[in-house]
């Protein structure tokens, strides 16, 4: 029960640090999805190609 709670403090200080300073100030070990959207435009761009719906250019 005490490391749930010490867990749940630390996400919870880690997100709002976050928010406050607007970028990563304490590890939050993202993945996938979470970490690649943390990387910039660019990263997202890359893929968009493929994505449904995008036609391509005539």
């Amino acid at each position: 029960m005490l490391a749930l709670a010490a867990l749940a403090m630390y996400g919870g200080a880690a997100l709002g640090l976050e928010d406050a300073h607007q970028r990563e100030v304490l590890p939050l070990f993202r993945r996938g999805a979470a970490a690649e959207s943390f990387e910039g435009l660019d990263a997202q761009l890359d893929r968009l190609e493929a994505e449904a719906g995008v036609r391509q250019q005539l």
